[in-house]
């Protein structure tokens, strides 16, 4: 029996000084060697695509033996790791051509003996963490090159960014795919960038044109009628004051009593479901609107309709009813008009006129 320890069945067995070290010597090591594979997989139209920053590494890749069972097997299966730990599978270790590395005689330029060595402990721990209760045994450190880097894409005043990370031999012959441009308001993603109308850059899948203006912008800025469905920019769109749905401005009707922009949904054949029917109110709810109207408190039979941007107030007092709009927010009236109780038509009251009666 040999007097030399065996080294613990859950560590890799190797002597650091011993470490032989390669590199893959076709692997891509300089920016221009990537620029052109990295560069032609995006079209910017009418606009540039260069890479804003990119740095190469060295990064090791450990070829271990692996016994089954133990130190007793004489049949070990060659397999490779990175760094931390994870087992490199059949593609990635062909497409990085880890079978036929070249040897070299010292480490890599720029990797310092202190970095190997925390390099190598993390990955035996890590590599045995994986692999236990088997048997490891470091065969060799294989230097492959990895970038890290952003891809910078301007049309006109606008830029963005899209970073890539990936080893340089995977990255040239597209074992690793460069990551396609997001849309940050729509989502969707292309390799073919564009501008819509307004600068925003996007996708041309994300592109669609307004139905009142046919500017062409991202789908996601435009609104949707609630009554027509047609798409349009929020400029050409208002909000129903009795329902709130969002239509066109040009979709909007005026009711003929409370003089409100509505849509024709809300319209009804004497007014509107905003001004008609208004529902008898609560005391809290009377309370409030007589503190912001104090003239209210000479009228009767106060009925309130709170709506999201109006509220609509009837009452009666003796022989006249009348109707107010105030807006919601600020607590302007909006229309005021008096009528007689029982019959005729409602007299418009100007506007400084309601705010002393009420």
């Amino acid at each position: 029996m040999s007097d030399q320890a065996q080294p613990p069945s859950d560590q890799i067995a190797f002597e650091p000084g011993a470490v032989l070290h390669a590199h893959i010597a076709d692997q891509p090591t300089r920016l221009f060697e990537l620029s052109p594979v990295l560069l032609s997989k995006y079209e910017v139209e009418n606009g540039t695509v260069t890479i804003a920053g990119c740095s190469i590494d060295d990064e090791p890749i450990f070829e271990v033996a692996r016994f089954a069972g133990g130190a007793g097997s004489s049949e070990p299966v060659v397999q490779f790791f990175d760094q931390t730990g994870w087992q490199l599978d059949a593609d990635t270790v062909e497409s990085l051509g880890l079978e036929s590395p070249a040897n070299l005689q010292q480490l890599p330029p720029g990797i310092r003996p202190s970095h190997f060595q925390n390099c190598l402990q993390q990955g035996s721990q890590r590599i045995s963490a994986q692999t236990s209760p088997d048997r490891i045994e470091l065969r060799r450190v294989i230097w492959c090159k990895r970038a890290t880097g952003k891809i910078s894409i301007r049309i006109g005043e606008r830029t963005a960014q899209v970073a890539f990370l990936g080893w340089t031999r995977r990255l040239i012959n597209g074992a690793d795919p460069l990551a396609p441009f997001v849309c940050p308001l729509s989502g969707k993603a292309s390799y073919h960038i564009v501008a819509d109308d307004d600068g925003r850059l996007t996708v041309p899948e994300a592109v669609t044109a307004c139905d009142v203006s046919g500017r062409r912008v991202v789908e996601t800025v435009l609104e949707n009628s609630a009554l027509s469905g047609k798409r349009a920019l929020p400029q050409y769109m208002a909000s129903c004051c009795v329902g709130g749905e969002r239509i066109l401005q040009s979709e909007l009707v005026t009711c003929k009593v409370c003089e409100q922009a509505i849509s024709p949904q809300a319209a009804l054949a004497n007014g509107c479901r905003g001004c008609q029917d208004i529902p008898k109110a609560d005391a809290e709810t009377v309370q409030h609107w007589t503190e912001v109207f104090p003239g209210l408190a000479k009228w009767k039979s106060i009925k309130i309709r709170e709506t999201h941007s109006r509220v609509f107030i009837s009452a009666t007092k003796g022989w006249h009813r009348m109707l107010i709009v105030a807006d919601k927010s600020n607590q302007q009236i909006l229309c005021a008009k008096q009528a007689l109780r029982f019959f005729g038509t409602w007299r418009k009251l100007d506007i400084d006129e309601a705010h002393k009666l009420f």
